[in-house]
């Protein structure tokens, strides 16, 4: 990406896109396919810790009942 045109550095894919597909249409086809991404990973990482802060509390309180998965979800 850093050379693609002659002196010209593309830090950020919104400035390659720009660059290739125009100034609206590079960003049209960019920000969608970023938010799609970023809510994806969101939701995994939530899922993820819950379901950490669910195996801490069963390893320290081993003789406590079981809590549900969406407990640890609301964050």
């Amino acid at each position: 990406m850093h050379e693609m045109v002659l002196g010209k550095w593309f830090d950020r894919y919104h400035e390659l896109t720009r660059h290739v597909f125009g100034e609206k249409l590079g960003l049209w086809i960019l920000v969608p396919q970023q938010l799609i991404v970023d809510i994806g990973v969101n939701i995994v990482y939530m899922v993820i810790s819950g379901q950490s802060l669910r195996k801490f509390h069963d390893l320290v309180c081993p003789d406590c009942k079981s809590i549900k998965l969406s407990y640890c979800l609301h964050q």
